[in-house]
């Protein structure tokens, strides 16, 4: 789940200008964040990944839509949640974020190469949150990571020096365009070097196929978006 301005968007090959809100007949209108929780619950889904897409672009973080996500979502299994975490967050910010991780035993956060500062902002979230609730977010466009400085054998050696949970692979030109996964490469070369935590990719993902296609290259999990949308 992508959120800008309030609203769940349909993401478009990371072309954010052109995310348009999220409208399920009989389900979701207008992209309503919590009518598309209720859709994805509805369908059997335990996982969720939401990012904050205002946040990202370095805009006002949208807390209280993604407070009320959570609240939504607390018999999910899992959520993970990228609120475009630089690391040089202000106490508040920090403070509301560790208070979340305590409230909410089924969320991690995500620190992620587009938005961190620094591969020091990978360590400085696992000290607020544990590393056993850190994600490090791997972003690409075309298959070149993107980032500050970001490097992708670095920020993995990192992760794993830090025993973080796991490493989230997305590659933002693939997303919402149904066109098949283009991580595969990526992933395999993170679980080289990153054997015993989760690895997260998607993208592109049309079918039980693709999905198959990155669990055999040491994906854990897969995201989806658009083909639970067209209810494939």
């Amino acid at each position: 789940m992508d959120l800008k301005d309030g609203c769940a968007v349909h993401a478009v090959a990371g072309k954010r200008d052109q995310y348009k809100p999220v409208s399920l007949t009989g389900a979701v209108s207008h992209g309503n964040p919590q009518q598309l929780i209720r859709f994805y619950v509805g369908r059997g889904l335990s996982q969720l990944y939401v990012a904050d897409l205002n946040a990202l672009q370095r805009r006002s973080q949208q807390f209280s839509v993604v407070r009320e996500m959570l609240e939504n979502a607390r018999q999910c299994e899992s959520i993970l949640l990228d609120l475009g975490w630089r690391g040089d967050e202000d106490r508040s910010s920090m403070e509301m974020i560790g208070c979340w991780v305590r409230e909410f035993p089924n969320l991690s956060v995500v620190a992620a190469t587009e938005s961190a500062v620094s591969p020091v902002a990978y360590r400085r979230l696992a000290d607020r949150v544990g590393c056993d609730r850190t994600f490090l977010g791997l972003d690409y466009r075309g298959g070149q990571v993107i980032g500050d400085n970001a490097n992708e054998h670095d920020s993995i050696r990192s992760a794993r020096d830090d025993k973080l949970r796991g490493i989230v692979v997305l590659d933002l030109d693939a997303v919402g365009i149904s066109a098949g996964p283009t991580t595969a490469a990526i992933v395999r070369r993170v679980k080289e070097q990153f054997s015993i935590g989760t690895i997260v990719s998607g993208g592109g993902v049309r079918s039980a196929d693709d999905a198959r296609e990155l669990f055999q290259a040491g994906c854990n999990q897969c995201l989806v978006a658009t083909a639970l949308h067209d209810c494939r």
